[in-house]
């Protein structure tokens, strides 16, 4: 089994053994321009061999199932939706039926965040990618140091 490993500034990763938990970190630069999913495989002083998938994201996902709907600018259609993770840099959702609109589109979100204070999230997103019933979602932009960006960030932080 392939454990996932967060590829920081600077292309470094930290890698840590499940089975004596030693950690040390390792340059992982020649990956970083790859097409596809990296898998890594690296040797434990304790002898353990490590299989680690590079998550070479921008920024921090988080994974979610926080109820919502989406506003399509376009066509004006509405849907519900099922935030699945979230970042600084976008968020995937999943729709119940065949979506009505397409990659490079432009939608209104509305959720709410599932922290104390129900934190309400009413962004616009470029339609990325669309796998099946899963849509890839980038910010359009937040207000600098708005309230969106601010509860997104402690958001994650949780």
């Amino acid at each position: 089994m392939s454990e996932k490993a967060f590829v920081s500034s600077g292309n470094v990763v930290t890698l840590t053994c499940p089975k004596c938990s030693k950690s040390k970190t390792a340059d992982v630069s020649k990956y970083m321009d790859h097409a596809t999913e990296v898998k890594i495989r690296a040797k434990c002083s304790c002898g353990n061999t490590l299989r680690v998938t590079l998550d070479r994201r921008k920024f921090y996902r988080k994974i979610t199932n926080l109820p919502g709907i989406y506003i399509s600018e376009k066509e004006g259609t509405r849907g519900q939706i099922t935030v699945k993770d979230l970042s600084m840099g976008g968020l995937k959702f999943k729709v119940n039926m065949k979506p009505a609109f397409s990659v490079n589109d432009k939608l209104l979100l509305e959720f709410h965040l599932d922290n104390k204070s129900r934190s309400m999230i009413r962004e616009w997103v470029i339609v990325r990618n669309i796998v099946d019933l899963e849509i890839g979602t980038k910010f359009v932009s937040f207000d600098p140091g708005g309230s969106t960006e601010q509860n997104i960030q402690f958001y994650l932080l949780e």
